[in-house]
Protein backbone atom coordinates (compact mmCIF):
# COMPACT_ATOMS: atom_id res chain seq x y z
CA UNK A 1 0.00 0.00 0.00
CA UNK A 2 2.55 2.45 0.99
CA UNK A 3 4.81 1.57 -2.47
CA UNK A 4 1.42 2.37 -4.69
CA UNK A 5 0.64 5.56 -2.21
CA UNK A 6 4.11 6.62 -3.06
CA UNK A 7 4.14 6.17 -6.25
CA UNK A 8 1.15 8.09 -6.71
CA UNK A 9 3.27 11.19 -4.44
CA UNK A 10 5.84 10.46 -7.48
CA UNK A 11 3.84 10.81 -10.18
CA UNK A 12 1.85 13.84 -8.84
CA UNK A 13 5.35 15.57 -8.46
CA UNK A 14 6.65 14.68 -11.71
CA UNK A 15 3.79 16.18 -13.10
CA UNK A 16 3.75 19.68 -11.02
CA UNK A 17 7.45 19.78 -12.26
CA UNK A 18 6.58 19.40 -15.98
CA UNK A 19 3.60 22.31 -15.50
CA UNK A 20 6.34 24.35 -13.66
CA UNK A 21 8.72 23.76 -16.69
CA UNK A 22 6.20 23.55 -19.57
CA UNK A 23 3.62 24.67 -17.89
CA UNK A 24 1.50 22.25 -20.18
CA UNK A 25 -0.76 20.13 -17.41
CA UNK A 26 -1.08 16.34 -17.77
CA UNK A 27 -4.50 15.78 -16.11
CA UNK A 28 -4.89 12.04 -16.61
CA UNK A 29 -1.76 11.46 -14.99
CA UNK A 30 -2.10 13.75 -12.26
CA UNK A 31 -5.84 12.38 -11.53
CA UNK A 32 -4.17 8.97 -11.91
CA UNK A 33 -1.58 9.49 -9.04
CA UNK A 34 -4.07 11.53 -6.88
CA UNK A 35 -6.29 8.08 -7.35
CA UNK A 36 -3.13 5.95 -6.03
CA UNK A 37 -2.47 8.02 -3.35
CA UNK A 38 -6.25 8.40 -1.99
CA UNK A 39 -6.91 4.63 -2.64
CA UNK A 40 -3.51 3.79 -1.22
CA UNK A 41 -4.58 5.65 2.28
CA UNK A 42 -8.19 4.09 2.33
CA UNK A 43 -6.51 0.11 1.69
CA UNK A 44 -3.85 1.06 4.34
CA UNK A 45 -7.04 2.13 6.62
CA UNK A 46 -8.74 -1.19 5.78
CA UNK A 47 -6.03 -3.37 6.00
CA UNK A 48 -5.61 -1.95 10.14
CA UNK A 49 -9.07 -2.45 10.67
CA UNK A 50 -10.08 -5.23 8.40
CA UNK A 51 -6.88 -6.96 8.02
CA UNK A 52 -7.25 -6.21 3.81
CA UNK A 53 -5.16 -8.31 2.05
CA UNK A 54 -4.44 -11.33 4.21
CA UNK A 55 -5.91 -14.62 4.72
CA UNK A 56 -7.58 -15.81 8.01
CA UNK A 57 -6.05 -18.36 10.01
CA UNK A 58 -7.81 -20.25 12.87
CA UNK A 59 -5.91 -22.18 15.08
CA UNK A 60 -7.29 -24.22 18.51
CA UNK A 61 -5.89 -26.58 21.33
CA UNK A 62 -7.57 -28.41 23.92
CA UNK A 63 -6.71 -29.78 27.43
CA UNK A 64 -8.42 -31.75 29.91
CA UNK A 65 -9.25 -29.75 33.18
CA UNK A 66 -10.83 -31.09 36.44
CA UNK A 67 -12.82 -29.20 38.81
CA UNK A 68 -12.19 -26.31 40.97
CA UNK A 69 -14.04 -27.98 43.66
CA UNK A 70 -15.98 -31.04 43.94
CA UNK A 71 -19.03 -31.35 46.79
CA UNK A 72 -21.95 -34.04 46.78
CA UNK A 73 -20.64 -35.80 43.63
CA UNK A 74 -21.17 -31.70 41.69
CA UNK A 75 -18.29 -30.51 39.91
CA UNK A 76 -17.32 -27.03 39.78
CA UNK A 77 -15.47 -24.20 37.99
CA UNK A 78 -15.39 -21.13 39.73
CA UNK A 79 -15.16 -17.21 38.51
CA UNK A 80 -13.20 -14.12 40.64
CA UNK A 81 -12.85 -10.85 39.42
CA UNK A 82 -9.36 -10.01 38.66
CA UNK A 83 -7.78 -6.94 38.98
CA UNK A 84 -8.77 -5.37 35.66
CA UNK A 85 -12.16 -6.00 36.19
CA UNK A 86 -12.28 -8.94 33.89
CA UNK A 87 -13.99 -12.70 35.32
CA UNK A 88 -11.02 -15.56 35.84
CA UNK A 89 -11.89 -18.84 35.61
CA UNK A 90 -11.03 -21.05 38.13
CA UNK A 91 -10.25 -25.15 37.16
CA UNK A 92 -7.39 -27.32 37.97
CA UNK A 93 -4.81 -29.98 35.90
CA UNK A 94 -3.01 -32.29 37.38
CA UNK A 95 -3.67 -31.67 40.66
CA UNK A 96 -2.41 -27.97 40.20
CA UNK A 97 -4.61 -24.77 39.99
CA UNK A 98 -5.21 -22.80 36.79
CA UNK A 99 -6.73 -19.75 36.28
CA UNK A 100 -8.42 -18.02 32.75
CA UNK A 101 -8.30 -14.66 32.59
CA UNK A 102 -11.39 -13.35 30.05
CA UNK A 103 -9.47 -10.33 29.45
CA UNK A 104 -9.19 -9.51 25.52
CA UNK A 105 -11.30 -12.84 24.73
CA UNK A 106 -14.68 -14.24 24.10
CA UNK A 107 -15.63 -17.12 26.80
CA UNK A 108 -18.70 -19.33 26.31
CA UNK A 109 -19.30 -22.74 28.20
CA UNK A 110 -20.98 -25.78 26.67
CA UNK A 111 -22.12 -28.86 27.71
CA UNK A 112 -19.82 -31.60 26.81
CA UNK A 113 -19.24 -35.25 27.30
CA UNK A 114 -16.15 -34.72 29.59
CA UNK A 115 -14.39 -31.22 30.87
CA UNK A 116 -11.81 -29.60 27.74
CA UNK A 117 -11.09 -25.79 28.04
CA UNK A 118 -10.53 -25.21 24.52
CA UNK A 119 -9.03 -21.87 22.94
CA UNK A 120 -9.94 -20.79 19.61
CA UNK A 121 -7.28 -18.45 17.65
CA UNK A 122 -7.60 -16.02 14.92
CA UNK A 123 -4.97 -14.30 13.30
CA UNK A 124 -4.68 -12.45 9.89
CA UNK A 125 -1.54 -13.61 7.75
CA UNK A 126 0.06 -12.40 4.25
CA UNK A 127 1.22 -15.13 3.08
CA UNK A 128 2.28 -14.76 -0.83
CA UNK A 129 5.07 -12.87 -2.36
CA UNK A 130 2.18 -10.49 -3.84
CA UNK A 131 0.43 -10.03 -0.65
CA UNK A 132 3.98 -9.55 1.12
CA UNK A 133 4.47 -6.67 -1.49
CA UNK A 134 1.16 -5.01 -1.27
CA UNK A 135 1.39 -4.83 2.70
CA UNK A 136 5.49 -3.71 2.89
CA UNK A 137 5.43 -0.84 5.94
CA UNK A 138 2.79 -2.91 7.62
CA UNK A 139 2.81 -6.03 10.02
CA UNK A 140 2.07 -9.02 7.19
CA UNK A 141 0.64 -11.26 10.76
CA UNK A 142 -1.60 -9.46 13.24
CA UNK A 143 -3.42 -11.51 16.13
CA UNK A 144 -7.58 -11.32 15.91
CA UNK A 145 -10.08 -12.91 17.87
CA UNK A 146 -9.42 -15.24 20.88
CA UNK A 147 -11.75 -17.30 22.20
CA UNK A 148 -12.38 -19.82 24.99
CA UNK A 149 -14.83 -22.59 25.26
CA UNK A 150 -15.28 -24.28 28.60
CA UNK A 151 -16.86 -28.22 27.56
CA UNK A 152 -18.66 -29.39 30.73
CA UNK A 153 -20.37 -32.67 31.44
CA UNK A 154 -23.64 -31.83 33.47
CA UNK A 155 -22.15 -32.59 36.75
CA UNK A 156 -20.28 -29.79 35.94
CA UNK A 157 -21.12 -25.82 37.32
CA UNK A 158 -19.66 -22.45 37.25
CA UNK A 159 -20.13 -20.44 40.07
CA UNK A 160 -18.56 -17.83 41.58
CA UNK A 161 -15.74 -17.98 44.71
CA UNK A 162 -18.67 -16.80 47.03
CA UNK A 163 -20.88 -19.09 46.32
CA UNK A 164 -18.24 -21.96 46.47
CA UNK A 165 -17.74 -20.71 50.07
CA UNK A 166 -21.32 -20.93 50.80
CA UNK A 167 -21.55 -24.65 49.36
CA UNK A 168 -18.75 -25.41 51.48
CA UNK A 169 -20.21 -24.36 54.57
CA UNK A 170 -23.36 -26.92 53.84
CA UNK A 171 -20.26 -29.57 53.51
CA UNK A 172 -18.74 -28.71 56.39
CA UNK A 173 -22.25 -28.88 58.36
CA UNK A 174 -22.55 -32.13 56.63
CA UNK A 175 -19.34 -33.66 57.97
CA UNK A 176 -19.97 -32.44 61.37
CA UNK A 177 -23.78 -33.99 61.39
CA UNK A 178 -21.84 -37.50 59.85
CA UNK A 179 -19.43 -37.48 62.18
CA UNK A 180 -22.41 -37.16 65.44
CA UNK A 181 -24.66 -39.70 63.96
CA UNK A 182 -21.72 -42.15 63.51
CA UNK A 183 -20.75 -41.56 67.21
CA UNK A 184 -24.45 -41.83 68.67
CA UNK A 185 -25.25 -44.95 66.44
CA UNK A 186 -21.68 -46.62 67.10
CA UNK A 187 -22.55 -46.53 70.95
CA UNK A 188 -25.78 -47.17 70.45
CA UNK A 189 -25.67 -50.75 68.41
CA UNK A 190 -22.84 -51.80 70.27
CA UNK A 191 -24.39 -51.42 73.93
CA UNK A 192 -27.65 -53.38 71.97
CA UNK A 193 -25.38 -56.16 70.96
CA UNK A 194 -23.54 -56.42 74.01
CA UNK A 195 -26.97 -56.43 75.91
CA UNK A 196 -28.37 -59.64 73.84
CA UNK A 197 -24.84 -61.04 74.37
CA UNK A 198 -21.95 -60.26 76.40
CA UNK A 199 -19.43 -62.28 74.63
CA UNK A 200 -19.80 -59.60 71.88
CA UNK A 201 -17.85 -56.82 73.89
CA UNK A 202 -14.45 -59.23 72.96
CA UNK A 203 -15.49 -59.56 69.22
CA UNK A 204 -13.30 -57.03 67.95
CA UNK A 205 -13.65 -57.38 64.72
CA UNK A 206 -17.27 -57.62 64.75
CA UNK A 207 -16.99 -54.09 66.22
CA UNK A 208 -14.87 -53.01 63.73
CA UNK A 209 -17.50 -54.29 60.81
CA UNK A 210 -20.08 -52.80 62.79
CA UNK A 211 -18.44 -49.22 62.57
CA UNK A 212 -17.48 -49.24 59.03
CA UNK A 213 -21.17 -50.06 58.21
CA UNK A 214 -22.58 -47.69 60.14
CA UNK A 215 -19.92 -45.04 58.54
CA UNK A 216 -20.63 -46.13 54.88
CA UNK A 217 -24.74 -46.03 55.84
CA UNK A 218 -24.32 -42.90 57.36
CA UNK A 219 -21.88 -40.99 55.01
CA UNK A 220 -24.16 -42.61 52.43
CA UNK A 221 -27.58 -41.13 53.42
CA UNK A 222 -25.54 -37.71 54.15
CA UNK A 223 -24.15 -37.41 50.65
CA UNK A 224 -27.45 -37.46 49.33
CA UNK A 225 -29.11 -34.98 50.99
CA UNK A 226 -26.35 -32.72 50.97
CA UNK A 227 -26.61 -33.56 46.87
CA UNK A 228 -30.05 -32.63 47.53
CA UNK A 229 -29.64 -29.07 49.53
CA UNK A 230 -26.49 -27.86 46.61
CA UNK A 231 -28.70 -28.58 43.92
CA UNK A 232 -31.73 -26.62 45.68
CA UNK A 233 -29.28 -23.70 46.47
CA UNK A 234 -27.86 -24.06 42.81
CA UNK A 235 -31.61 -23.68 41.43
CA UNK A 236 -32.20 -20.50 44.23
CA UNK A 237 -29.54 -19.06 42.55
CA UNK A 238 -30.26 -19.71 38.92
CA UNK A 239 -27.10 -21.84 38.36
CA UNK A 240 -27.28 -24.38 35.25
Amino acid sequence: MYILMGLGFLIVLFVGYRYYRTKSLRWVLMLFGIILIVGSWFGVQAAKSHHFGMDKVTASKQIDIAPKATIADLNFITISKGEDGDAQYHYTMKNKSYKTDTHGTTMRVVKGAKPILEQKMTSYQAESFFQKLLLVGLPDETTGESEFIFRLPTSYHVITEKQLTALNKLLEASKTDINKQVKAQVTQQINDKIKANKDYVNDKDGQKQLQADIIKNVTAAANTQLQTAVQKQLKAWNVE
